[in-house]
């Protein structure tokens, strides 16, 4: 069976072992500004039997890949792929076999909001998934709120009961005029209606805030009404994913026109530490994408908050000289937490580059850091 498979540009990192299926390609809104995926691109629903045809492509290829290991290990046949199968099945081969090796069995749908399709197809695209691939432990989706709005409670049960465990939707803040000025496309009330829903049919929330997004102008305002939001939508999950601006955004123009005024790595840290110290509900907070200067910050609300707090405070203790060396070295991906930088070894070359930037003002550092981290987009 010669089967075209598809994946999608991104995925959330806590989906990096999951096995990727493509519904949809692009997004169908695609005009946030703080947004450098699918720009141009056309969104559309991929066909119902062309999917249905993929997923039985790659349940033959676990099967095969399953028996080939009662003879070998994982290692061995990773280095032999292209004896047993064609050439145009190595890669799909490779990364089934990289979903066997890692043993979570879980399933990531893609592409921003494939759930926009109709409720009976994604049950049966679901239903296949679990009875050809028996092991799936979970299956998770993106999805605008929007789109989540237009099921009933009844409508999101079906999903759940077919297999799908878990959405992941783009809150970036709970501000109205921040999501106003990027162009989000929604508002706060359909976030909290949309998780209100998933929680009554039993599908875990995963919700996505963006520090920095309201700039210098609307900072307070962006955590404030942000902390609201979480607070009500009472979420499974709440990720932070730190502001990044590069020429491929809408709003990267704004920002080199002055008409957005990005904090700087301090004041975005302390967006942190108030979101922290708001919350009121349990949910499982991560930083763990590489935009984050402070990838450390995780743990379970409110169990964990004094120590996350304590890991911030580590940082916001810092003098002014060590704190700009720790940014420069996570900017750089020198390292990846406060802890690591404070046992690490004189680097050289991070010295030197800090050399170079030691004396310059203060908002050139800073558009410097910005867009290092921007690099991680």
């Amino acid at each position: 069976m010669n089967v075209k498979t598809e994946i999608g540009p991104i995925r959330p990192p806590s989906e990096s072992h999951s096995l990727l299926l493509r519904f949809s390609r692009n997004c169908p809104w695609n005009k946030c500004l703080f947004c450098p995926v699918y720009k141009k691109e056309k969104f559309s629903l991929r066909p119902f039997n062309e999917l249905k045809k993929e997923i039985l492509f790659l349940s033959s290829l676990n099967k095969k890949i399953k028996n080939l290991l009662h003879s070998q290990s994982i290692s061995e046949l990773s280095l032999n792929l292209s004896k047993y199968f064609k050439y145009e099945e190595i890669s799909d081969a490779r990364r089934l076999l990289h979903w066997l090796y890692h043993g979570e069995y879980t399933v990531f749908i893609q592409d921003a909001d494939p759930l926009f399709r109709k409720k009976e197809e994604i049950i049966e695209l679901i239903s296949l998934l679990k009875s050809e691939f028996p092991e799936i432990k979970r299956i998770t989706s993106y999805a605008r709120a929007r789109t989540i709005k237009r099921f009933s409670i009844s409508d999101l049960e079906q999903l759940r009961q077919s297999g799908l465990n878990r959405i992941h939707m783009g809150l970036e803040s709970g501000s109205k005029e921040v999501l106003n000025f990027v162009c989000k496309g929604l508002e706060p009330s359909d976030i909290i209606e949309a998780c209100e829903k998933l929680s009554v049919a039993h599908i875990e929330t995963s919700l996505y805030v963006m520090p920095g997004l309201g700039g210098k102008e609307f900072s307070k305002l962006h955590v404030s009404e942000t902390i609201k939001v979480i607070n009500q939508s009472k979420p499974n999950f709440l990720r932070i994913r730190t502001l990044g601006l590069n020429p491929s955004m809408p709003l990267y123009q704004l920002y080199k026109e002055g008409k957005f005024l990005a904090p700087s790595e301090k004041e975005i840290v302390l967006e942190v530490k108030d979101i922290i110290e708001g919350i009121t509900v349990a949910v499982k907070f991560y930083s763990d994408h590489n935009l984050n200067l402070l990838m450390e910050i995780n743990g379970s609300l409110p169990e964990d908050r004094v120590k996350m707090l304590n890991k911030i405070e580590k940082f916001l203790n810092l003098d002014k000289e060590k704190m700009d060396l720790f940014i420069l070295a996570r900017r750089l991906n020198k390292v990846f937490d406060l802890s690591e930088f404070l046992a690490f070894e004189k680097d050289e070359y991070l010295q030197e580059v800090y050399e170079k930037i030691k004396f310059i003002p203060d908002e050139e550092k800073e558009s410097l850091f910005l867009e290092l981290r921007s690099q991680n987009l």
